[in-house]
């Protein structure tokens, strides 16, 4: 299994991106919950994020609601929505 660096605890969800490694193949004790595109804003675009992962906590802030205003290119964490539903 490829050392991502990051504490992982049982029973987590959690995005590997390219940003951690190039390529990665699941353990047998692993399941691929699903993939995420990548969500990308031009400068006249915004979303909202609900429930976004708390920097600090690195848990999700139920009830929550987040700002995201373009330019920008990013990948909604585990248990993150946009609130169009997009």
């Amino acid at each position: 299994m490829i050392n991502l660096k990051k504490k992982r605890n049982a029973g987590e969800e959690w995005l590997v991106t390219i940003k951690d490694v190039e390529y990665y193949i699941p353990d047998v004790q692993e399941i691929v919950v699903g993939e995420i595109p990548i969500t990308v804003l031009n400068n006249r675009q915004y979303c909202v994020i609900l429930d976004p992962v708390d920097p600090h906590t690195k848990k999700n802030a139920l009830g929550s609601r987040l700002l995201r205003v373009g330019e920008c290119s990013f990948f909604l964490q585990p248990g993150e929505k946009l609130e169009a539903g997009l």
